[in-house]
């Protein structure tokens, strides 16, 4: 086992929301994914998917009031902060879905420094996701045509991405623990000082966003903090062998929450807690022999 590495396969934003109900409803009936059934008794948790990419939803009931929301925009002050980035083949495409579907654009396409064409999409909860795709020049798409113009046919955008956006306190520091201790890397940082990067292993990108206010330290908005659950999840990352992934960072001095466990659905999971407080989970195939 100490010689092998595992391999990270998908990840998954977590969101708390006031109605599991209403908002599974928006994700499949605006947004176009699909759900097949909701976990709890009344539900409390559901997973989308479309395009082979999964988004969870949490609802935490009360008697007085509804479940806690968490989103990236409450704890910033901007009406317009990501909670999710979606990377998709073309914004365009996606945006004429969307009207057409009756989501709640925020912003129709706008095109960006950083040569990307960005659509922006609430739910109704107030979480953002950022629909982008990548500008093509003319003559780069597919027969010397732009790319843009040659997916405006399809009905449907394809999603090939999602990327969890996390506030964080040190964008620095948090961008070394990913590193360091989670194995994963990055190229450049985002603004001056620096306030944006995207950790990226195995094709999965988490990203972090420093936002500060005077100078102080940057905002952040672990879902534990809201909800008053400390093993609440920030985000989930599937992976083919859990145990080798587990050995590796705790190796490198990763803050281990939980142990790996087998779970009643049939995973076996473990779960790490970041510098600021954010729980990452871990889950993959129970192999033959592993222990409870």
């Amino acid at each position: 086992m100490s010689g092998s590495k595992a391999k990270l396969t998908a990840i998954a934003p977590h969101f708390l929301v006031s109605d599991i109900q209403a908002s599974a409803d928006y994700y499949r009936d605006q947004l176009g994914f699909t759900y097949e059934w909701m976990w709890g008794e009344p539900p409390s948790f559901v997973m989308l998917t479309r395009d082979g990419l999964t988004i969870q939803l949490t609802q935490n009931r009360y008697e007085d009031r509804p479940g806690d929301t968490n989103t990236n925009s409450h704890v910033t002050g901007h009406h317009d902060m990501w909670d999710t980035s979606l990377l998709v083949d073309s914004a365009d495409v996606a945006f004429a879905e969307l009207t057409g579907s009756g989501a709640r654009v925020v912003e129709s396409p706008q095109d960006r420094y950083y040569g990307v064409r960005e659509v922006l999409v609430a739910d109704p909860d107030g979480y953002h996701y950022v629909y982008g795709s990548l500008i093509t020049p003319p003559g780069d798409g597919p027969d010397g045509e732009a790319g843009e113009e040659t997916t405006m046919a399809e009905e449907k955008a394809k999603l090939i991405r999602v990327a969890p956006v996390l506030m964080v306190s040190d964008i620095q520091a948090s961008a070394a623990y990913y590193q360091d201790k989670l194995g994963f890397t990055y190229e450049q940082f985002w603004g001056e000082p620096p306030s944006f990067v995207m950790m990226r292993r195995d094709g999965l990108t988490i990203m972090l966003a420093e936002h500060s206010h005077d100078g102080g330290p940057g905002d952040t908005n672990p879902n534990s903090r809201v909800s008053g659950h400390e093993d609440q999840w920030d985000a989930y990352i599937w992976v083919d062998n859990v145990d080798i992934l587990y050995e590796e960072v705790k190796a490198a001095g990763a803050t281990i929450f939980s142990e790996p466990c087998n779970t009643f659905y049939d995973l076996r999971e473990f779960q790490i807690t970041d510098p600021d407080g954010y729980q990452i989970g871990f889950g993959g195939p129970i192999p033959d022999g592993a222990d409870g």
